[in-house]
């Protein structure tokens, strides 16, 4: 079972890489549950903008609404790669 069909919440990703940030989620799921855990965590790395948004994905995804929009992060990482002149815009 996920953590979700647990109904457990998302733990505050709190860490610096990836790693951290998939220890932080298993760690949560294992105490909550008595259970062992495994999780992942990834992200979306630019060369061009300095690795970001990296473990920080998520935030570039956060909508108003507190939804996650993916697509928004897509169409702020290419304003980022046109703010550094990687790209020209469209």
């Amino acid at each position: 079972k996920s953590a979700k069909e647990y109904g457990l919440p998302e733990p505050d990703e709190t860490g610096t890489t990836f790693e951290e940030n998939a220890y932080i989620k298993a760690f949560a799921a294992a105490k909550a549950t008595g259970l062992p855990a495994l999780s992942d965590d990834s992200g979306l790395c630019v060369d061009a903008l300095g690795g970001a948004p990296g473990v920080y994905t998520a935030n570039w995804a956060e909508a108003p609404d507190g939804a996650r929009d993916f697509g928004m992060a897509m169409q702020r990482a290419e304003v980022a790669l046109q703010e550094v002149g990687a790209v020209d815009p469209a």
